[in-house]
């Protein structure tokens, strides 16, 4: 190359150059390769409860990366649309468990795959120090710091107010009020992909900063009122519902747009239970008939959040309203509880599984006690803990004792007692993997009014 340089011009040196590598210059010969090189699109998600010392391996269709830490990760090789993907764990030192994990890519990066860590099983729960507010009915969420915030619900004794957010500090095992406060009483919330928390007043949706403490200004529905249920979706949009009618928030334009309402069901109808699909789509199952003497029943229904269609599948084995519904590792919805007719009856012992692949429930064996109000949790083992709740007695007692469903074996069995006898209770998942457990009521003889519960606890 020294001797071309001196004796000719950079121009001169690429003729004579490709004059004898006319193939690694790409031309002469009429052969260059044309084709368009495909679009990739990268393949991630969150990780989180991995102890310190610990690390994850998570494998893509011969793609390994090696996790050591809570927080995202992207895998090395991207994705063609239209490529399948299923993602697998492999923790040796700790249980863990995969959420979204699998599909098929889209033209667009894919950032939902949820792979919870946590300790292993102790059957024991442990003080967390005791909320300020009591209250029943309210939601948990963890936040990425290992903290927690707490968020609406109903005081006791049917009191009149609103209560206030409050902050769960692990450290300290403290729970302090934030300043600002809700103006109305929240009938739903969810946490979104950035971790602030979207409150339904019903007629309007705001969003919470649990970093910040800031609440934003309400942003009305489309259509109308009574919206309480929120299902954040993988795109981004969010579907709100009232168990009929649906609208769906638009992330770019921050508007509610009404959406098709539900099929095959009365206006009137409540109770319906709704969770995400591994595919994105939305599963609503149960609910009432919106009769004048409302009775539960069986439909279900998949709402495709692209087409924006509903499609009828399997019905439950058991009608049922006010039910829970769980998606599990692998892609399957648990459901458990509920009641058969409005305002009473036995709440339902029998739990359910679907499976969307082939749109058909089955059975999931039947808890050992009847528990109304009961909360369940799905775990790091992938077993369900369903905790609390009291017997359709009267007068009822609050319980503390808990039953775990083990989806190995398609069974419930029973597990360790909570120090606090609680229904209606809130909890959630810490980023830690411990399960954090506050408020709820017991039920005194003077039923309905109720007593509420202050007390933390954590748990597994």
């Amino acid at each position: 190359m020294r001797m071309f340089s001196r004796s000719f011009s950079s121009g001169s040196i690429t003729i004579l150059l490709c004059a004898a590598l006319l193939t690694a210059c790409g031309g002469g010969s009429g052969n260059a390769d044309t084709t368009p090189v495909a679009a990739t699109y990268s393949l991630g998600g969150t990780v989180s409860g991995i102890q310190s010392g610990n690390q994850v391996t998570l494998s893509n269709n011969g793609d390994t990366i090696t996790v050591a830490g809570n927080g995202n990760f992207t895998f090395d090789k991207g994705l063609v649309a239209g490529t399948a993907f299923n993602v697998v764990v492999n923790s040796p030192s700790q249980p863990c468990i995969a959420l979204f994990s699998s599909g098929a890519m889209t033209a667009a990066n894919v950032s939902s795959v949820q792979v919870q860590c946590g300790p292993q099983e102790q059957k024991t729960f442990h003080p967390a120090g005791s909320i300020n507010v009591p209250r029943s009915s309210a939601a948990l969420y963890a936040l990425s710091d290992g903290s927690a915030v707490l968020v609406g619900g109903y005081l006791p004794n049917g009191a009149s107010g609103v209560p206030p957010f409050e902050h769960y500090n692990p450290v300290s095992q403290t729970w302090t009020t934030y300043q600002t406060a809700p103006q109305s009483q929240i009938y739903g919330s969810a946490q979104l992909k950035n971790g602030t928390i979207l409150i339904t007043t019903g007629a309007a949706t705001q969003i919470f900063d649990p970093v910040a403490g800031t609440l934003s200004a309400p942003n009305p529905f489309a259509s109308s009122s009574g919206f309480y249920i929120l299902v954040p979706l993988l795109d981004g949009r969010v579907l709100a519902s009232d168990s009929y009618n649906i609208e769906l928030l638009d992330p770019n334009t921050g508007k509610w747009v009404a959406g098709p309402p539900i099929p095959g069901i009365q206006p009137a109808n409540n109770g319906v239970s709704f969770v995400l699909l591994e595919s994105g789509k939305v599963l609503a199952s149960g609910g009432l008939s919106g009769l004048s003497i409302p009775g539960a029943i069986p439909n279900s229904e998949i709402f495709d959040p692209v087409s924006l269609t509903w499609t009828v599948t399997g019905s439950m084995l058991i009608p049922t309203e006010d039910h829970s519904t769980i998606l599990m590792p692998g892609g399957k919805v648990l459901a458990i509880g509920g009641y058969p007719v409005a305002l009473g009856g036995d709440w339902i012992n029998d739990g359910e599984l679907f499976d969307p692949t082939i749109g058909q429930w089955s059975v999931a064996g039947a808890v050992s006690t009847e528990r109304g109000g009961s909360i369940p949790a799905l775990m790091p083992t992938g077993k369900v803990l369903l905790m609390g709740g009291e017997p359709y007695t009267q007068p009822a007692t609050a319980l503390s004792s808990t039953e775990i469903y083990d989806p190995q074996t398609n069974s419930w069995s029973a597990w360790g007692n909570m120090l606090n006898a609680r229904e209606y209770q809130s909890a959630v998942l810490l980023s830690s993997g411990q399960l954090l457990v506050a408020g709820g009521y017991t039920v005194i003889p003077t039923y309905p009014y109720t007593a509420g519960v202050a007390s933390a606890e954590l748990g597994w």
